[in-house]
């Protein structure tokens, strides 16, 4: 009895480590202290891969940290923000991307009352679309809680290379403050090879025969 409960405890573990994301290591990447529009980050599980954004009006400084914008207009605005990774090898994937900082950008524009809007999407790796809304308004200075691409919350991750989309619209004319962000934590994943399916299959298929070696 002993040796058949230990057989399904190994089991569970096994196949419970193979299906999370076991090679997943959140990397940090500061965007606040340059005008870059790109960033190599080096994973300590995959390797390196280039996150990519585009679609700003620039990078806005303040007390030393620089923000990806919109434009600034006393007039409705509607810019899309978009992050694209590449580089990622087959097999590997992206799980989770969050902006770490979104708010007015301190130092373009005047005005203390504003109507924004973000919608954010990313296409599935199974199919279909991730998205989700966030609101700044009534002199609401910080996006809160952080705008984030979460596989967990998605129900799948967002595969290889994906590109992440950030629709930021002023409702209506009204000042002229811009909306910016900096700063991201990314988590890269592989999925197991096919090699270690079999190496635990033939494991697990040894430790039967000797369990029932010996109970015979």
């Amino acid at each position: 009895m002993i040796y058949s409960k230990l057989a399904a405890l190994l089991a569970v573990l096994c196949f419970g480590t193979l299906g999370a994301n076991a090679t997943a290591a959140l990397v940090s990447v500061n965007t606040s202290g340059d005008t870059e529009t790109s960033y190599v980050v080096n994973d300590p599980d995959v390797g390196e891969y280039t996150v990519t954004i585009s679609g700003h009006s620039g990078k806005a400084e303040k007390d030393g940290n620089y923000y990806y914008r919109t434009s600034s207009s006393r007039d409705p605005i509607d810019d899309t923000w978009q992050i694209a990774i590449t580089g990622l090898d087959a097999g590997e994937y992206i799980s989770d991307f969050v902006m770490n900082t979104t708010r007015i950008a301190p130092s373009v524009g005047g005005g203390s009352d504003w109507d924004w809007s973000i919608e954010f999407s990313a296409d599935l790796a199974g199919g279909g679309t991730y998205t989700d809304t966030r609101v700044l308004n009534n002199g609401q200075v910080t996006v809160d809680p952080d705008i984030a691409f979460s596989a967990a919350v998605a129900g799948d991750h967002f595969g290889q290379d994906p590109t992440f989309y950030v629709n930021v619209v002023k409702n209506v004319a009204s000042n002229t403050r811009a909306v910016g962000w900096r700063d991201f934590d990314i988590t890269a994943a592989r999925v197991p090879e096919p090699s270690t399916w079999c190496m635990l299959c033939l494991g697990m298929a040894g430790l039967g025969g000797l369990l029932r070696r010996r109970r015979a």
